[in-house]
This record gives structure tokens, sequence and C-alpha cells, in this order.
């Protein structure tokens, strides 16, 4: 995509006001995420593929159910961590942490098709919470 050059001011100024100020009415009306929102969509929907084996297995390797109950309701274990500041921004702890969360129905979702769809729904109402 060639972009012109007199346009280019204005999308720089567009993403910069969009990151100072996440919850504009325009990141909304385009049914954006906000860019913290857009990366817990992005893990977890690599822990949905990893649960559906469409992940490289040294990322499935790092995931694994609470229990045998557990693994009909799909909650994963959380390994506990020594260092709060970047032991929780890990693969195995934040992926967990977040998928364990969801909602059931979310959770129980068989296709890639079907999950984007309720995921981006489910994280969109919880980042513009409008009351």
């Amino acid at each position: 995509m060639r972009w012109n050059t007199k346009e280019l001011p204005i999308l720089i100024c567009f993403i910069s006001v969009t990151e100072c100020c996440p919850h504009t009415p325009t990141l909304q009306s385009l049914h954006w995420l906000p860019v913290k929102c857009r990366i817990k969509f992005k893990v977890l929907l690599l822990v949905f593929k990893c649960l559906n084996r469409m992940a490289p297995s040294y990322l499935t390797e790092l995931l694994q159910f609470r229990d045998h109950q557990s693994s009909k309701d799909s909650l994963l274990l959380v390994p506990r961590t020594e260092c709060t500041t970047f032991g929780d921004r890990d693969f195995s702890v934040y992926g967990p942490r977040q998928w364990n969360k969801l909602p059931k129905h979310i959770r129980e979702r068989y296709s890639v098709d079907s999950f984007k769809p309720s995921l981006k729904t489910y994280l969109f109402a919880q980042c513009f919470q409008t009351t």
C-alpha cells in the first residue's frame, strides 16, 4: 500500500491520539479494540489454538488443565510465579489466567471462525463499558 506524503502526518496524528487516549469515540465507532485489549485478544486466540492443536507444540506444552474435571470445563492451571513484574507476563501464566476469566460459552467454541467474533464482542463490551 502506498501512502500519499500529504496523508502521512494525518495518520501519525491519529495514531498518537489513539495511543494516549485509548477509549476515544473513534476507536469505538470503528469497532477497534484498544491496544491492551487487542493484546489480550491475540493471547487468548493463541491459547484457543493451542487447546485445539492448531499451534506449535512448543506453545501447547506450556498449557495444562487444572485436573480431569477442569478439562471438561476447559479451565487451565495458572502456575505460580516468584517475580510478579515479569513472571506474570509469561505466556504460560498470562494466557491461562485470562482464559479462565472468559465465560464458559466462549471457551467452549469449537472453531476459530466462531471463537474470534464472540471473543472480540466480549472484549469490546469490557473495554468500552457503556452504562
